[in-house]
């Protein structure tokens, strides 16, 4: 998949590539085959199944990043990993230059503010969100944008929902994502979603936010 995808994408995105693992070897390994094909930079979650501690995580990261042939992204999932960086270890463990950004699919845009504001002083540090239904307003707060499953199938409209962050420097008539805003109104708030119905609340609401805050008319 790491070596297909980097020959699709033939530079003109960049490749993140995945290598959460239990084992600092087999990340390092993961990583330098992702370098050996031409990948822009890894991501890690923290290590699952022991819950750490946060000294733990900075001592794993200590560890790690001097074997790895890529830039960093922190990745959090706790849902998954049971442990959540606190906003100060991601600083803390961000003081090594190698480690350029954070994803946060935590859902939590509290937690996600705290980081923002623990990484305020490092404006090169790529600050990303997982869940779609929160991409809108995290932007629009100052997130660089997201990772989110939607963009798979509707790249044109979450590339335009990004863009929304250009409204916070003033309104503009002719702004796209207007349109855009309601295309992902029909998506997500009319679309019935049977196993979680309540996820599909949490889009519009997304929407909702987005549009007011950006001036978009609402259907």
């Amino acid at each position: 998949m790491i070596k297909n995808t980097c020959r699709i994408a033939k530079g003109r995105l960049p490749v993140l590539v995945c290598i959460s693992d239990t084992s600092i070897v087999e990340s390092v390994n993961l990583a330098c085959l992702a370098a050996d094909h031409g990948a822009d930079a890894v991501v890690s979650a923290p290590p699952y199944y022991f819950a750490t501690g946060q000294p733990e995580l900075i001592e794993f990261y200590e560890h790690l990043l001097p074997q790895l042939p890529l830039p960093l992204f922190l990745y959090n999932m706790p849902t998954h990993t049971k442990v959540n960086f606190a906003p100060a270890t991601i600083q803390r463990i961000a003081e090594n230059p190698g480690v350029i950004g954070f994803k946060d699919s935590s859902a939590n845009t509290v937690y996600f503010q705290s980081v923002m504001y623990a990484m305020k002083d490092n404006p090169d540090f790529s600050m990303l969100v997982g869940p779609e239904e929160i991409m809108a307003e995290s932007v629009l707060l100052g997130a660089h944008g997201g990772v989110n499953g939607g963009a798979n199938m509707f790249p044109e409209l979450y590339v335009s929902i990004q863009r929304c962050e250009e409204c916070r420097y003033g309104r503009s008539e002719t702004f796209a994502g207007k349109s855009n805003a309601n295309q992902c109104y029909d998506i997500y708030g009319r679309a019935t979603w049977v196993q979680l119905p309540e996820r599909s609340e949490m889009c519009s609401q997304s929407t909702r936010n987005m549009q007011r805050l950006c001036g978009c008319a609402f259907p």
